[in-house]
């Protein structure tokens, strides 16, 4: 009967240390996937941070956008008032000539 104790009691210290084993495997498995978790997350930050830059950059850019668009609309506005005064100036000078050529 003593071996049988003996033989009990080794298979309950073999149970055992295979208990910890397996919770020693377990908490490296968590401990293991808790730093990947750790690294997704600092990779959707990075993410994250890169959205928002750009988003910046767009609304920056529709601010210049609009300004070079306000000036395009003075430029154009400019050169169709350009257009008629030098046609004023055309019409002044024929009539100029015109009336050198009396005077002569």
């Amino acid at each position: 009967m003593h071996k049988f104790n003996e033989s009990q009691t080794t298979n309950q210290n073999l149970q055992q240390q295979a208990q910890l084993q397996a919770q020693v495997y377990d908490e490296d498995i968590l401990r293991d996937r808790q730093i990947e978790l750790g690294k997704i997350e600092e990779c959707l930050q990075e993410v994250n941070d890169m959205m928002k830059y750009c988003a910046e950059t767009v609304q920056e850019q529709g601010v210049v956008l609009d300004r070079i668009e306000d000036h395009v609309d003075d430029a154009s506005e400019n050169t169709s008032q350009a257009v008629l005064e030098l046609n004023k100036a055309e019409e002044y000078q024929k009539k100029s000539h015109g009336n050198c050529k009396k005077i002569l």
